[in-house]
C-alpha cells in the first residue's frame, strides 16, 4: 500500500517542514493496487528521498510526493523545489560518498551514502532510478517499480541481497 507508506514516511518529516515553513504533500490516487516489494526497502527509499527533499529545500518551500501505475511499475516521485542539483554533478549523485554541496554546513548534515543505498534497494528489485534537477529550481527523483517481482528459483520469498 504505497499510499499508506508514503504518508508514514511524511509524518517523520513533520516537525523539520513545520521549522522550515515547507509545504509536504502527497499526491496520490486513492485507488493504486498494491504491490510486490520489500516493505523495509520502499521505506527506505521513500525515507531517504524525503530526507534530502527537506534537506535541499529553502524555507517556504513545497515538496510532494507522487504515485502512479504505467506499464506495469509503481512509478514514485519525490520532487521540491529546492537548491537543485548542478547538471555536471547529476551523473555522479549516486555514487558513495559523493555531496554536490560546498556548503560545509549543509554537506555535513550526511553521509553522501544515500542515493547510492536505495539506487541499490531499487535494482534489486528490478527497478530504476531517473533524477531530473536544475540548479536553482529543484529535484525530481523518480523510483520505477515492477509491479510484481520474479521469483528466484530455491527462495520463493526471498529478496535479493542487496548487501554486497
Amino acid at each position: 500500500e504505497i499510499a499508506e507508506i508514503a504518508a508514514d514516511c511524511a509524518r517523520n518529516f513533520e516537525h523539520q517542514c513545520r521549522e522550515k515553513n515547507l509545504a509536504l504533500s502527497i499526491d496520490m490516487p486513492t485507488n493504486l493496487p498494491t504491490f510486490a516489494a520489500d516493505k523495509r526497502a520502499v521505506v527506505q527509499i521513500l525515507l531517504n528521498l524525503l530526507s534530502n527533499a527537506v534537506k535541499f529545500c529553502a524555507p517556504g518551500g513545497a515538496v510532494v510526493v507522487s504515485a502512479r501505475i504505467s506499464d506495469g511499475e509503481m512509478i514514485i516521485t519525490v520532487s521540491d523545489n529546492g537548491i537543485g542539483i548542478a547538471k555536471d554533478k547529476l551523473a555522479r549523485i549516486v555514487e558513495p560518498f559523493f555531496q554536490t554541496n560546498a556548503n560545509p554546513h549543509i554537506a555535513q548534515e550526511g553521509t553522501g551514502l544515500g542515493l547510492s543505498i536505495i539506487k541499490l534497494l531499487i535494482e534489486a528489485h528490478g527497478g530504476t532510478l531517473d533524477i531530473d534537477s536544475e540548479f536553482g529550481v529543484g529535484t525530481e527523483v523518480t523510483v520505477h517499480l515492477p509491479m510484481s517481482q520474479p521469483r528466484q528459483s530455491g527462495s520463493e520469498n526471498r529478496w535479493p541481497d542487496t548487501a554486497g
